[in-house]
């Protein structure tokens, strides 16, 4: 090979070299700008999950997330969303009392005077509870049997009815949950002559979107998230057998749990007493004024007891502050 050539072809060989280094160091260098972004975003998740310094924002700030759910807030690590949380909330006792048509709203489940008191709907209604609004906060309503009729209030105030709707055949009983899992409690009622549900996914007049025949003859219908999965199911009480019949699905079939809890002649009351996002069981005493609360759905001893409002009042349960 003549001294040209062999120049010629140690030129290229050192060019290819060249370009193989130029790849190798681009790669490198791309590979650690790779790991230093995952050790960041580790380093945010390490940061919530273990100091809580997690940046959290409401939903409004995430274009791709439904404004219509405001109880969620969405944390993020590194500019990322990582998780969703629903924040805890927990239900605390009321009463209403029949004669004045008023309602006895107490921010704790402990003793002592009403945080709220306010008198609302017609003569002889039966008080309902819910967040009609899906703002996070329960707030009052009436039924009124005599014309099949509700009247919720999306406030804590007197004033008008914000949503009056006509449901449900005579004699039933009022219900109301969140049936489908949206975050916004709508209407529902329970012909005990057929011992049938008949539930509605909206605020609104129309045939029931739910129906089923459940529960016990001569037995009081309790709704709740009896799983924690964020979904209003039926249930029944009896007082006979001081029984509670719960399922965790809206449809006919067995008790998932069936549980004997509280003194003869005591009302069914049911709600999230510990914050942990599940429904459990109670009962009140309307003659010695007294809740008896379980924070599971087990048989055993009241995990809080309260002597609270006026004698003979309704029982009622709800998150009446949104905190």
């Amino acid at each position: 090979m003549s001294k040209r050539n062999v120049a010629s072809a140690w030129k290229h060989d050192w060019r290819s070299r060249g370009r193989r280094r130029s790849l190798i160091a681009i790669s490198l260098a791309i590979s650690l700008i790779t790991a230093c972004v995952a050790a960041a975003q580790w380093a945010g998740i390490v940061s919530i999950l273990q100091n809580g310094t997690g940046t959290k924002v409401k939903p409004a700030a995430v274009e791709s997330f439904s404004p219509g759910a405001p109880s969620k807030e969405y944390i993020y690590a590194a500019s990322r969303l990582i998780a969703t949380e629903e924040p805890s909330r927990t239900v605390t006792i009321g009463v209403y009392e029949t004669s004045t048509r008023t309602f006895y709203l107490r921010n704790s489940n402990s003793e002592g005077p009403a945080d709220l008191q306010i008198q609302y709907g017609p003569s002889a209604a039966i008080p309902v509870v819910g967040d009609w609004d899906g703002n996070g906060t329960t707030t009052i309503g009436a039924y009124d049997p005599a014309a099949q009729t509700f009247y919720l209030r999306n406030a804590n105030t007197p004033g008008n009815a914000d949503f009056v709707i006509q449901y449900g055949p005579a004699g039933a009983i009022p219900i109301v949950g969140d049936w489908d899992g949206n975050g916004t409690t709508t209407i529902g009622v329970y012909d005990p002559s057929n011992r049938t549900f008949y539930l509605r996914n909206s605020n609104t007049m129309g045939v029931a979107d739910i129906t089923t025949q459940y529960g016990p003859a001569g037995a009081t219908p309790v709704v709740g998230d009896w799983d924690g999965n964020g979904t209003t199911t039926l249930g029944a009480y009896d007082p006979t057998a001081q029984t509670f019949y719960l399922r965790n699905s809206n449809t006919a079939g067995s008790a998932d749990l069936t549980i004997q809890y509280g003194p003869a002649a005591a009302l069914p009351v049911v709600g999230d007493w510990d914050g942990n996002r599940t429904t459990t069981i109670g009962v009140y005493d309307p003659v010695g004024r007294t809740f008896y609360l379980r924070n599971s759905n087990t048989q055993g001893p009241a995990d809080l007891t309260i002597q609270y409002g006026p004698a003979r009042a309704l029982p009622l349960a709800g998150d009446w502050d949104g905190f």
